[in-house]
């Protein structure tokens, strides 16, 4: 019975040996201690039991978290390394990195729903900012702001964009010194908005400038506020896939966006329900894109909506478009899917809101309408002669 217990405790030493190993391998975490530089270890502490201890270093492996309510900068390089290491940003916290940020491959990155990262450095050189090296992890809510990057003189080129993040909200205020900045490869997702802000029309800066196929997924709204963003600049002869799939709302107030790539169109799949389409400003050039109000998907124009020539607007089975008092316009063509819903404030109706030039396929007996001006409205020539559902307000100046 002795020899049994003299085992037990041996193996419950071996346990707690090996479980205070693993804990001391993971390091120790630290919390920011105020609106202050970050990369100085007097920054911050333990906060454990009372202790305020500092770091002695930022390569042992340990964890740094900015506390919600804190703003930390940097007034220097700031270099953290060692296994288990990581930077969290909390609920709104904030990092702005006005000098080098440099992670191990190994260190989190994690940025919380509500944190924000603004990367406000640029290095001469065309390497990707190390910041985005270690293993980033960014909640649907986070925000990265890019207003500085990477840049070369002395061959005038810019370093790549990072692959493989899947960004929470996302802004570009970057003004770049060259045109032709490829940001994404085949397939990235941005589950927040992506807010396109740069304020230089001299320099473009494309999506895809290989033009070899791009899927972009944008989770919230996709923002254009200035600045010229192509979806593909390439000139490749071969048929590619161009898709950008918005689950939020179109917002576009400034810049141009367009999508230069003759041979193969671009899809954008409007995928929200109860959003909007708005076209305030700037230049949206419709060459060569098709848009889709997706299935069950449902959209209101705050603005007409281009279509071109070569280009169409389809509303997806199921699907609702509000045109309000505004147009589908433009040269291309328009469908209203089975079972879809097409609503209108126009005073000339259903003809007033879809003006295409080109072919306007309305689904008969499958689709529905619905009619709610504020003074009477003219259905249209347009609504088929047998529809699924006849809508109006309730009072009868509706028609």
């Amino acid at each position: 019975m002795k020899k049994h217990f003299q085992i037990i405790l041996l193996i419950a030493g071996i346990i707690l040996f090996i479980s205070g190993n693993i804990l001391n391998a993971q390091g120790i975490t630290y919390y920011s201690a105020g609106n202050l530089p970050a990369n100085l270890l007097s920054s911050w502490i333990t906060g454990e039991n009372g202790s305020f201890k500092n770091p002695l270093n930022f390569t042992s492996g340990d964890t740094f978290i900015i506390r919600s309510g804190h703003k930390m900068y940097t007034t220097g390089e700031w270099r953290i390394s060692g296994i288990y290491s990581g930077l969290w940003i909390e609920e709104d916290g904030i990092l702005e990195a006005k000098n080098p940020v440099s992670l191990s491959r190994g260190t989190i990155f994690f940025i919380d729903n509500g944190g924000k990262y603004i990367h406000n450095y640029s290095e001469n050189n065309i390497n990707t900012p190390s910041v985005f090296r270690g293993l980033n992890k960014f909640r649907y809510n986070s925000t990265v702001e890019i207003l500085k990057w990477n840049y070369s003189e002395e061959n005038g080129e810019i370093a790549g964009f990072p692959e493989g993040i899947t960004w929470g909200n996302l802004t570009l205020k970057w003004n770049p010194e060259v045109n032709d900045w490829s940001l994404f490869t085949s397939t990235s997702v941005v589950e927040g908005n992506f807010t396109f802000d740069v304020n230089n029309d001299k320099h473009l800066i494309s999506m895809d400038k290989e033009g070899t196929g791009l899927v972009f997924r944008v989770g919230g709204d996709f923002i254009m506020k200035s600045g010229i963003l192509y979806f593909s600049a390439g000139t490749l002869p071969e048929k590619n896939l161009f898709i950008l799939d918005i689950a939020g709302n179109y917002i576009q107030t400034g810049g141009k966006f367009a999508h230069m790539q003759n041979s193969s169109s671009l899809t954008i799949n409007l995928k929200g329900y109860e959003k909007t389409f708005v076209y305030k400003n700037g230049i949206l050039d419709v060459s060569n894109i098709n848009w889709v109000v997706d299935v069950l998907a449902g959209y209101t124009l705050e603005s007409n909506i281009p279509v071109d020539k070569n280009g169409s607007l389809t509303v997806g089975v199921l699907g609702t478009l509000d045109c309000s008092s505004y147009s589908v316009t433009g040269e291309g063509t328009f469908t209203l899917s089975k079972g879809a819903t097409l609503k209108t404030a126009h005073i000339s109706g259903i003809n007033g809101s879809i003006s295409v030039a080109g072919l306007k396929t309305l689904t008969p007996a499958t689709t529905n309408y619905v009619f709610y001006g504020d003074y009477p409205q003219i259905t249209g020539s347009l609504i088929p002669s047998s529809i699924n559902g006849y809508l109006r307000s309730s009072e009868p100046r509706a028609l």
